[in-house]
Order: C-alpha cells, then sequence, then structure tokens
C-alpha cells in the first residue's frame, strides 16, 4: 500500500460517495486520499465538531466558533469538512443588526457515522 509523504498514512483508492471533495474527475488523481479518521483531529476540530453536534444542526456564527476555539473555529469548522469529510455546511447570511458573516452547521445527510 502506498503512503502519503507527509502524514505516512496509507492511500486507499475511493468510490464516488466517499471522496472528502465533491466534483472530483476520476481522472484527476483526487480518487486517492489520505485516510484519515476524526479520532487523529487536534482538540480544537473536536471541540467545534461537539459544538455543531449540540446545535442539532442549526447554523451558528463564524463569531461564535472564534470565540469557542480563540479565533481558530471557522477554520476548524472548514478541516473537518475538506479533510475529514463530515458534512458541514457553509452559508454567507446577514441577520438583521448584524454584520455580513459566514454560518455552519453539520448537515444530516443520513450518512453520519462519525464519532469522536
Amino acid at each position: 500500500m502506498k503512503v502519503c509523504p507527509t502524514c505516512q498514512r496509507g492511500w486507499e483508492k475511493l468510490n464516488n460517495h466517499q471522496r472528502i471533495r465533491t466534483n472530483v474527475e476520476k481522472t484527476s488523481g483526487m480518487e486517492f486520499a489520505a485516510i484519515k479518521k476524526l479520532g487523529d483531529t487536534t482538540g480544537s476540530c473536536r471541540t467545534v465538531y461537539e459544538y455543531l453536534m449540540e446545535k442539532d444542526h442549526r447554523w451558528v456564527s463564524g463569531d461564535e466558533l472564534r470565540t469557542l476555539v480563540n479565533g481558530d473555529g471557522p477554520r476548524r469548522a472548514r478541516q473537518l469538512r475538506d479533510e475529514y469529510g463530515v458534512p458541514v455546511a457553509t452559508k454567507m447570511m446577514q441577520p438583521p443588526g448584524e454584520r455580513r458573516q459566514a454560518y455552519y452547521r453539520i448537515v444530516d445527510n443520513g450518512l453520519l457515522d462519525f464519532h469522536l
């Protein structure tokens, strides 16, 4: 089995529904991805993941996540989505009386079998 030169995790050929990033062509080279588990995440990622799960699929502002993990929350939410395949949806919104910013939530698509 080939391994990633950076993290030394094994490479595995993924099917379409297993790919972390969507809209990836089969011949692009992205059909191979490093095997990552949520147990490999940092404490900040775990905190953001648990917080989003507690919110029961409601939108959470980037400011809430920033205060949760000392300014690093939105980046950790994107990391969960991009590197670990957690279905985190992102949407730019501007509630009345507040500034425009990104909001995050975990989307229940029937595939939520992630456990830390």
